[in-house]
């Protein structure tokens, strides 16, 4: 709409909007416009983790989105590949709040939830009616936990990726919205009332998606494009279990546009099918060891397009459970693989203290109880964790498929590196850095965590960003 109005433009560079940008990546940060942040083309990795927290907990605010960007390592090649990334569509609201003056949960109401009449639909958690969903994990013995909601929300980091809280019933007017706008354009029409006549260009083929295709796979600014038969599932959690089935087999070709939602306690997915006016929306109020809305919503596509030799969903789901239940089990077996045996670890108290990133807005705590030695994330508050001594200075904080789950975390994603935590000598021998692999996709990529001291504890300066180009966040 801003686009429509020329208060900015697609490919207005992001530089423009946010003074303060920059990035480890030169051409990232000379060169990225709004699109490349839409696309997920900017190469460079999410680190989740930094955000999304233990029990859903928020773990940064949004004055530290610009910053913390600036540090991301490159995961892939600057618009010649496709890295989700989460940061980017929290620079594009801050970008939307600057050039209109108002909130993104005022923008949101005023141009969508007012005139479509959707009145279960915001970005904070005080619907009048206190009629919610609560989130939950699901445990290996199929039973359920309840843990906190999704803390991303109206004024709160991320709101912008992901802080929409709605119903079934609105979902179906916004998406009957969509669908008339989309049949209307093919037919080169416009309804001059429907509120997404000049946002077409979200829905176009711009970026392809990772691995090979015979027919369309491709991202647009915020939805997927798959041409079926296809595969529907390329960013659903199922990824990292098994391929992605293909869906529609032995059917005519119709376009699906799509897109999933995940958080712990809350996976989502809706699929646009434009040429059957069809509309497909799984929402599920937990996270468990497959993305089941993912499947479920596969199961009624086939149903609706009478597909002949429909996927036994059932049968995959029930494979890929037992998968996800073994999941950290083949970490812990990675990790005993490499282990290095006979080593011996300092005392406790040689690690405990607090250890910082480059930016001093990120903390490990490492606190200890006599010898047994625990970790948490952004404060000694927060949930802390067993550190179990691995080898020589390095100590793994694993732990088995149902405390993930307790603790509101993913499983299915990690990689072994992730769950271990290296801690370096200076040359006195005294313990004054914590190395960590925060990212999957990066195992061999670790963040640096300098110890505090007397001297770092009074000095909360935020230092040069051409400095943190080379040192890290």
């Amino acid at each position: 709409m801003e686009v429509a109005k020329g208060t900015l433009t697609w490919y207005s560079k992001v530089g423009n909007y946010l003074p303060s940008f920059a990035s480890r990546s030169t051409i990232v940060e000379n060169e990225c416009k709004i699109v490349d942040m839409l696309f997920h083309s900017t190469g460079l990795s999410d680190y989740d983790v930094l955000w999304d927290g233990p029990d859903n907990r928020l773990l940064l605010s949004r004055a530290d989105a610009v910053p913390i960007f600036a540090v991301l390592p490159s995961a892939g090649t600057f618009r010649a590949s496709f890295v989700y990334n989460n940061w980017g569509y929290e620079l594009v609201g801050q970008i939307l709040e600057r050039v209109t003056g108002k909130s993104l949960s005022q923008l949101l109401h005023e141009r969508f939830f007012k005139p479509l009449n959707m009145t279960r639909t915001s970005t904070q958690w005080d619907h009048p009616s206190r009629n919610m969903a609560n989130s939950y994990t699901v445990l290996d013995d199929r039973s359920v936990i309840q843990v906190p909601r999704p803390t991303m929300e109206k004024g709160n980091l991320m709101e912008a990726a992901g802080g929409v809280k709605s119903s079934l019933g609105d979902l179906i007017l916004l998406y009957t919205e969509m669908l008339e706008a989309l049949t209307s354009a093919d037919a080169n029409e416009q309804p001059p009332n429907n509120v997404f006549r000049n946002s077409l260009e979200i829905f176009g083929s711009t970026h392809p998606l990772p691995g090979w295709s015979l027919r369309e796979q491709s991202y647009g600014m915020g939805w997927c494009r798959a041409q079926l038969p296809g595969q529907l599932g390329r960013i659903s959690e199922n990824v990292a279990l098994r391929p992605q089935p293909v869906v529609g087999k032995d059917s005519p070709s119709r376009l699906d546009i799509y897109h999933h939602g995940s958080m712990c306690g809350s996976t989502t997915v809706v699929n646009l099918i434009p040429e059957t006016q069809s509309v497909v929306i799984a929402l599920r109020n937990s996270l468990g060891p497959v993305d089941v809305a993912d499947f479920a919503a596969e199961l009624l596509i086939e149903c609706l397009l009478n597909v002949p030799k429909p996927i036994e969903y059932v049968e995959l789901a029930l494979g890929d459970t037992l998968k996800a239940f073994e999941y950290m089990d083949r970490i812990k077996h990675q990790l005993d693989q490499e282990r290095i045996p006979g080593t011996v670890a300092r005392p406790a108290t040689d690690y405990v203290g607090t250890y910082w990133n480059q930016m001093h807005n990120w903390r490990i705590d490492v606190s200890h109880d006599e010898e047994d030695l625990f970790v948490s994330l952004q404060g000694p508050s927060a949930r802390r964790f067993p550190l179990e001594h691995y080898h020589y200075d390095t100590f793994s904080w694993w732990m088995p498929y149902n405390d993930v789950m307790r603790s509101a975390q993913y499983v299915i994603g990690t990689t072994a590196h992730t769950w271990l935590m290296q801690f370096e000598a200076n040359n006195l021998e005294a313990i004054k850095r914590l190395k960590w692999a925060l990212e999957g996709p990066l195992p061999d990529y670790q963040e640096t965590f300098t110890r505090e001291t007397t001297e770092t504890a009074h000095d909360l300066t935020v230092p040069n960003l051409e400095l943190l180009h080379l040192r890290g966040f």
